[in-house]
C-alpha cells in the first residue's frame, strides 16, 4: 500500500513539472513558466515562438545555453535573461534561423572562461532586446566562421540589426563579421568602452563575399582605435550617428575595400559610401578673440579700418558627409557658392532712429581678407555665399536714413494754364520780333 501512495506521488509531480524545465528539445511554441538551468534546444524542422515571459534560462550542463539547429526557425520574445557560464559555450548558437525581439543575452567573462554572448552560422536578425558582456577576451557577437575551414557547406552567414542595445564593457574585442559573414547594421545602439578595439570589426575574407554595410544606428565609442574596423572585405558606410571620444577616435580603417567610392576622413582612414548618400554640410562654430591667431586678427582689424564694428567671430568648415552624419572629407575651398546662415548675436546695440544697419562679412583664408555683403533675413539671422571656409568676423555698419521731401505733384488744370501762358508770351515774343524786322526792311 505504501509502495502504491509512493508510486502515484511520484507521477503526479512528473506529470505537474514544467516540461522546459527537464527537457531541453523544444518543437512548438513555448512559454516560459519558471526559470531553466539546463538550456533549450530548438530542434531542426521546428518553427518556434519562444517567450521568455520573465523568467531567466541558464545551463549547468557545459553547453550552449539557447541552441537552434540547422533547419530550425525560432522566435524570441518576451523579458527575461539568458545567460551561459562556460568557457567556450556562447549564450546563443543559432546554426538555423532566428530572430530575437526582447530579452536580455548576457555574459560575465574571467580569465579561464570567456566566448561570445552570440555565435551566428545561420540566418539572424535583431530587432531589440540587450547583448552584453563584462570582461573576457571574446567578441560580443561572431557573424560568420573563425575556422572557416569548419564550413562544410560553404554558407553565408547574414545577420541583420534592426534595433536593440549592444554594450561591452571591460572587454578587449568587438562585434565581429568573420569569414563567410555578411552583416547589415539598419538600427540600434551600441555601446563599447576602453579597451574595447573597435564597435563592429569585419575581419572575414575566405570566401571572398564577406560584406559589412552600415546603413544607421547610434555608436557610442570611448576609444582611441576603430569605431568601425574594416579590416578585410568590403566595408560600406552609408550613414549612422557616430559620438566618439576625441579627434584620434576613427570611423573606419578601409584599405582593402572593393568599391569604387573612396572619401578620406579628416582622420586620414578611408570611408567607403554610395555616391546618392553624399552631401555638403556647412558646420558654424562661434569663436573668441583668443582663438584667433595674431597675424588673422591683423588682417581683420586692418580690414575693419575703423568702418565697421565687430558682432563676433566663427570658424566655419565645409565638409562631405555621408547623410550628413559621417564626416568624410574636409574641403578648403569649394567650385560652388554655398549660402551660409549664422544667427545675430542678441548682445549688440539696438539699432538708433533714423538709421539702418548694414551687415558684412570679413573672410580671412590663406592670408587674403575679402569682405562680403551678407543679407539681414529679418529673423534674427545673416546670410551670404562662400567659396572658402575658414575664419569669418561678423562686421556691421549702421547708416543714417535719408530724408525724404513731399513734393505734391500739380493738378492737371493747373499744368494746362502754365502751357496756355507759355504759349502766349511765345507768340507775343513772335510778333515783336516780326515787327522789329519789318522797321529795318523799309
Amino acid at each position: 500500500m505504501k509502495k502504491n501512495i509512493v508510486y502515484g506521488w511520484l507521477v503526479g509531480f512528473a506529470l505537474t513539472m514544467p516540461f522546459a524545465v527537464n527537457a531541453k528539445e523544444i518543437c512548438s511554441n513555448y512559454t516560459l513558466n519558471e526559470d531553466v538551468s539546463d538550456g533549450i534546444i530548438i530542434k531542426s524542422g521546428c518553427d518556434v515562438t519562444l517567450d521568455l515571459a520573465n523568467h531567466n534560462i541558464t545551463n549547468t550542463n557545459n553547453n550552449d545555453t539557447i541552441i537552434i539547429e540547422s533547419g530550425a526557425k525560432a522566435t524570441i520574445k518576451g523579458n527575461g535573461k539568458t545567460t551561459n557560464t562556460f568557457n567556450g559555450k556562447a549564450v546563443i548558437k543559432n546554426d538555423g534561423t532566428l530572430v530575437i525581439e526582447d530579452g536580455e543575452y548576457y555574459r560575465v567573462d574571467e580569465s579561464k572562461n570567456s566566448y561570445y554572448v552570440i555565435l551566428n552560422h545561420g540566418d539572424m536578425t535583431i530587432n531589440g532586446g540587450k547583448i552584453k558582456v563584462t570582461n573576457g577576451t571574446s567578441s560580443l557577437i561572431d557573424n560568420g566562421w573563425y575556422y572557416p575551414e569548419d564550413n562544410s557547406s560553404k554558407k553565408m552567414s547574414s545577420l541583420v540589426i534592426n534595433g536593440g542595445t549592444f554594450e561591452m564593457s571591460n572587454n578587449n574585442k568587438y562585434i565581429k563579421n568573420d569569414d563567410y559573414g555578411i552583416m547589415t547594421v539598419n538600427g540600434g545602439t551600441f555601446n563599447m568602452n576602453i579597451p574595447s578595439s573597435a564597435i563592429i570589426a569585419n575581419v572575414g575574407s575566405y570566401s571572398g563575399n564577406e560584406l559589412l554595410t552600415v546603413n544607421n544606428g547610434t555608436f557610442n565609442y570611448v576609444g582611441t582605435n576603430y569605431a568601425i574596423w574594416g579590416y578585410a572585405g568590403k566595408t560600406v558606410i552609408n550613414g549612422g550617428t557616430y559620438k566618439l571620444s576625441d579627434d584620434s577616435s576613427k570611423i573606419s580603417n578601409i584599405a582593402l575595400a572593393e568599391t569604387t567610392n573612396e572619401y578620406t576622413t579628416i582622420n586620414g582612414d578611408i570611408v567607403i559610401a554610395e555616391e546618392n548618400t553624399i552631401a555638403k554640410k556647412v558646420e558654424v562654430e562661434t569663436i573668441n578673440a583668443d582663438d584667433i591667431s595674431s597675424e588673422e586678427l591683423n588682417l581683420i582689424v586692418n580690414a575693419i579700418e575703423q568702418k565697421y564694428e565687430i558682432a563676433g567671430y566663427y570658424n566655419i568648415e565645409l565638409f562631405n558627409t555621408v547623410n550628413e552624419t559621417i564626416k568624410l572629407e574636409k574641403i578648403s575651398e569649394s567650385s560652388n557658392q554655398v549660402k551660409v546662415t549664422i544667427n545675430i548675436p542678441n548682445t549688440i546695440s539696438k539699432v538708433k532712429d533714423g538709421y539702418k544697419r548694414e551687415y558684412y562679412i570679413i573672410r580671412v583664408h590663406d592670408g587674403k581678407t575679402d569682405i562680403l555683403p551678407a543679407n539681414d533675413n529679418g529673423n534674427g539671422t545673416i546670410s551670404f555665399n562662400t567659396d572658402k571656409f575658414s575664419t569669418y568676423t561678423l562686421v556691421y555698419n549702421d547708416v543714417e536714413e535719408k530724408a525724404t521731401n513731399n513734393i505734391e505733384n500739380p493738378k492737371t488744370f493747373d499744368v494746362i494754364i502754365v502751357y496756355i501762358i507759355i504759349a502766349i508770351l511765345s507768340i507775343i515774343g513772335i510778333i515783336t520780333t516780326g515787327s522789329k524786322l519789318k522797321k529795318r526792311m523799309n
